[in-house]
């Protein structure tokens, strides 16, 4: 009579459910880093907080370098903020369409290389590069007449805000 012998499958599903795992896992990874890779190309809504007067220092540089003029962005927020009532009648706030990058542009400051004596030079790590030097407190600014909204003063804006829900796109900014 012949012998039987019961072979156990239980390492046969443990072998191909390993298998699932790293194929499932290795298809998984691919897809993360294709969504990683896409999320700074979309563009979503920003609701941006504008500057509507000048801001005054009586030194020209200080001034340049300090003030926010008229149309400078001093925040950016996802569309849907809630704006305190403060805000909403002392600032202009714009819908743009942007991507994630260009959003936080609209905050840099105009920056040059600051000179360096020798001194300070060898107190600097070797390979770093210059230190910048804040020229102007900001580098782009909302551009107030494609809005049509260049006469627009503070006064008016107790009265709501002029552009609404009307979403613009990057043509709005312009680099000062």
């Amino acid at each position: 009579m012949p012998k039987i012998v019961l072979v156990s499958k239980k390492p046969l599903i443990i072998f191909l459910a390993m298998i699932v795992l790293l194929v499932g896992g290795y298809f998984g990874y691919k897809k993360y880093q294709k969504n990683k890779l896409l999320k700074g190309n979309v563009e979503s809504v920003y609701e941006v907080l504008v500057q509507m007067a000048d801001e005054k220092v009586n030194d020209p540089v200080e001034d340049a370098r300090s003030s926010l003029k008229r149309g400078d962005v001093i925040a950016y927020v996802p569309d849907g903020h809630q704006w305190s009532d403060t805000e909403k009648i002392s600032y202009l706030i714009v819908k743009i369409k942007l991507k994630p990058e260009e959003a936080q542009k609209l905050m840099e400051a105009e920056t040059k290389n600051a000179p360096v004596d020798e001194a300070r030079k060898k107190e600097l790590p070797e390979g770093a590069g210059p230190e910048k030097e804040t020229v102007r407190a900001r580098k782009y600014q909302i551009n107030l007449d494609k809005l049509d909204v260049e006469d627009l003063t503070i006064n008016d804006l107790a009265k709501g805000q002029p552009t609404g829900d009307k979403v613009f796109g990057e043509n709005v900014i312009r680099k000062k």
